[in-house]
C-alpha cells in the first residue's frame, strides 16, 4: 500500500488531490511541513510527499531530512515559472495544476519502485543507463562536429590557393587549418571512447522507453522552463527494436525541442503515445509559452533532427516534423510488433 503525504494548508488542494489518488494509496494531510513527523520516527517508508506551499518554497535545509531518508518530494505548482525555484529548493519532481490522475500515477512510478521500498539516492541501473545515453549522444555529436571541421578545413585549403593572397592572411589561415586538425584528432578520440553499439532487437514497451527518456531529459526541460504533459495509452502493444537506438533518438528529439522552446522563454511539451491500427504513434508537440510557432523548415527536417530520423529508419520507423497550429510537432511511427 502506497502512502501519499500531502503538505498543504489549502483545503482546495486536498479536494483536488484526494479523488486522483491511485487505487490502494492512502492520503495523509498536514497543514505545514513542520507538522509532519520526521523521517527518524520511522515514518514514510516507501512514501511520496507532495508539498503545496504559497509564496517562496522552503529552503533546501528544511527538505534535507526527507531527502537523506530517500523519500521523494514533489512540488505542487500553479505556474511553469515556479519549476526552477522548486528544483533549486531540492524537490525531486513537480506537478502542474490542473492535476490529473494519470500524471500523479506517473510521478509515483517514476519516484518510487514497486514494493514500497524507499528509492536509493542514486539507483545504479538508472545511472548506468544515463551514462550510456550520454556516451551515445556524445558519439553522435562528435560525428557532427567532425563533419563540420572537415568542411572548414576544405574551405581554408581553397582560400589559401586564391591568387594574390597576402602572406599575413595566409599565416592566419594556416593557424586556423592547424587548429581544426587538432579539433578533429580530439573528436576522433572521443568517438573511440563512446563508440555506440546498438543492442539486439527485442520486444519493448514504447511507453517505457518514452518515460525513461523523459526522466533522463528532466533536468534539461526544467532548466528551459518547459512543462511536460503526458497522454500515453497503457498498455500499448510491444514494438521490436533496439532499445539503445530508440532511446537515443527520443533523447535527441527531446533535447532539440527543449533547446528550441528554451530560446522562446519556455513553454509546454505535450507527449502522446497511442496505437493506430497496425502502427504505434509517438507525437511530441512543443508549444511556446509566447504563442510563437517554431521556425518553419520547408522541404527538409531541421538538421538537429536528422540523426534521430536516421536511427528511427534503422528500426523500420518513420519521423515527420513540421509546425502546426499550436507549436512544433514531431511524430514517429513504428510498426506494432516490429512487423
Amino acid at each position: 500500500m502506497r502512502q501519499i503525504i500531502l503538505i498543504s494548508g489549502d483545503p482546495k488542494t486536498r479536494e483536488e488531490i484526494a479523488p486522483l489518488m491511485p487505487i490502494g494509496a492512502v492520503l495523509e494531510v498536514f497543514a505545514a511541513l513542520e507538522g509532519a513527523p520526521r523521517p527518524a520516527e520511522g515514518k514514510y517508508t516507501g512514501s511520496v510527499i507532495l508539498v503545496d506551499l504559497p509564496g517562496e518554497f522552503p529552503s533546501p535545509g528544511r527538505l534535507e531530512p526527507f531527502r537523506l531518508a530517500g523519500i521523494p518530494i514533489v512540488a505542487l505548482i500553479r505556474s511553469p515559472n515556479r519549476r526552477d525555484a522548486a528544483l533549486r529548493a531540492g524537490f525531486d519532481d513537480y506537478l502542474l495544476r490542473p492535476y490529473a490522475s494519470e500524471e500523479i500515477k506517473t510521478r509515483l512510478e517514476r519516484l518510487a519502485p514497486a514494493g514500497g521500498a524507499a528509492p536509493s539516492a542514486s539507483p545504479p541501473v538508472l545511472e548506468r543507463e544515463r551514462q550510456a545515453a550520454v556516451g551515445r549522444l556524445t558519439s553522435y555529436f562528435c560525428h557532427a562536429v567532425n563533419n563540420s571541421m572537415q568542411t572548414i578545413r576544405g574551405a581554408i585549403d581553397l582560400a589559401r590557393e586564391e591568387p594574390g593572397l597576402s602572406p599575413g592572411i595566409d599565416e592566419y589561415l594556416a593557424i586556423c587549418r592547424k587548429e581544426t586538425e587538432l579539433i578533429g584528432i580530439r573528436i576522433n578520440r572521443l568517438r573511440q571512447i563512446y563508440r555506440p553499439e546498438a543492442s539486439a532487437p527485442e520486444a519493448l514497451q514504447l511507453e517505457m522507453l518514452v518515460r525513461e527518456s523523459l526522466k533522463m531529459a528532466a533536468d534539461d526541460l526544467l532548466r528551459h522552463n518547459i512543462a511536460v504533459r503526458e497522454r500515453i495509452e497503457s498498455p500499448l502493444p510491444s514494438i521490436s527494436c533496439s532499445a539503445d537506438r530508440i532511446s537515443l533518438a527520443i533523447l535527441m528529439i527531446l533535447f532539440y525541442l527543449s533547446d528550441d522552446l528554451g530560446t522562446r522563454g519556455g513553454g509546454e511539451l505535450l507527449v502522446e503515445a497511442a496505437q493506430d491500427r497496425s502502427q504505434m504513434l509517438l507525437t511530441l508537440i512543443a508549444i511556446p509559452g509566447t504563442g510563437e510557432a517554431g521556425a518553419d523548415h520547408p522541404g527538409a527536417l531541421p538538421p538537429g533532427l536528422e540523426p534521430a530520423a536516421e536511427l528511427i529508419r534503422l528500426e523500420r520507423g518513420w519521423l515527420e516534423a513540421s509546425p502546426n497550429a499550436v507549436g512544433y510537432k514531431v511524430q514517429i511511427r513504428f510498426p506494432a510488433g516490429g512487423g
